[in-house]
């Protein structure tokens, strides 16, 4: 008998993904079916972490300016 996501009982799978700490396995549960997207969005968004994004797009922009980034260099 193979396992089917969408017998699991929907009451029950958010408290089991809550039990996930890496961000990546919460987003694999989004991809597993629609019950188990629906529990894991909310938990894979409950914190933002936004410091390597920011870092890149700020090197990036910093890099666009016409004065370039050795203005910034001390």
């Amino acid at each position: 008998m193979a396992f089917r996501p969408q017998d699991v009982p929907a009451d029950i799978i958010p408290p089991i993904l809550e039990q996930l700490t890496d961000r990546r396995d919460l987003h694999r549960c989004t991809l597993v079916s629609r019950t188990f997207c629906d529990a894991a969005t909310p938990l894979l968004y409950r914190t933002l972490d936004s410091r390597i994004r920011v870092a890149v797009r700020t090197r990036d922009l910093i890099s666009r300016l016409p004065m370039g980034a050795d203005a910034f260099v001390g």
